[in-house]
């Protein structure tokens, strides 16, 4: 028997299916294997079979074997503050105005090891004077920030001039590789910087994400 559901919440561990009260049966990938969390979709469909629901449409973000990824998306809109730093979480313990910041939303932790390639994307305007001062934004994916292990697994950034009054926006991507144990952790960084003589009034990173690739 098929089943289609539409779901409100996906899973946060295993689960069991209950349709029209005749009892509650597991729910398992096409593998046998049951869910860990986040595999259900918003519109679910499943097989019923062997006092089993099999569901044929997990979402893609299970990173359960090599192929497996998860698209990790920040909070949008992330204001730059007056230190030019996008600090929605400081940069380990840090004081410095010149050190970056976590963007909201984009801190993610490995629940299995293995090997990964990381992709960065970011979108980030700044607005200041006077015209012809040049701009430079920079990302990062930092790998155990503020830990003895701290690595940065990829930069991406972009030069533009600026034009007094209105938002200079860089569109930025980067990618990188690395090996991680299970409780590793990645952050998404943000920074921009007007060359000297110019005036920042006000900054946003308006979307960021990262996307992690299990590749062994």
């Amino acid at each position: 028997m098929s089943v289609n559901l539409r779901v409100v919440n996906s899973n946060t561990a295993a689960a069991t299916l209950n349709i029209n009260g005749l009892g509650a049966i597991p729910i398992t990938l096409a593998d046998g294997t049951a869910l860990t969390g986040g595999e259900i979709p918003k519109l679910a469909r499943f097989i019923i079979f062997n006092n089993t629901a099999i569901l044929t449409n997990p979402n893609p973000s299970t990173l359960t074997g090599v192929g497996g990824y998860q698209n990790v998306v920040s909070s949008l809109n992330t204001a730059l503050t007056l230190n030019n730093v996008a600090q929605a979480v400081p940069w380990a313990t840090s004081a410095s105005a010149s050190q970056f910041g976590t963007i909201a939303g984009s801190v993610f932790t490995f629940t299995q090891a293995g090997r990964y390639t990381i992709t960065g994307r970011m979108q980030i305007s700044v607005t200041g004077t006077p015209t012809g001062q040049f701009v430079s934004s920079l990302g990062s994916i930092v790998k155990n920030n503020g830990t003895g292990g701290q690595i940065t697994v990829c930069q991406f950034g972009d030069d533009k001039t600026l034009i007094a009054g209105s938002p200079v926006t860089s569109y930025i991507t980067g990618s990188g590789a690395i090996d991680v144990a299970a409780g590793d952790t990645l952050i998404l960084t943000g920074l921009e910087a007007i060359s000297s003589g110019g005036t920042f009034t006000s900054g946003n990173i308006a979307a960021a994400s990262m996307t992690i690739l299990r590749t062994q």
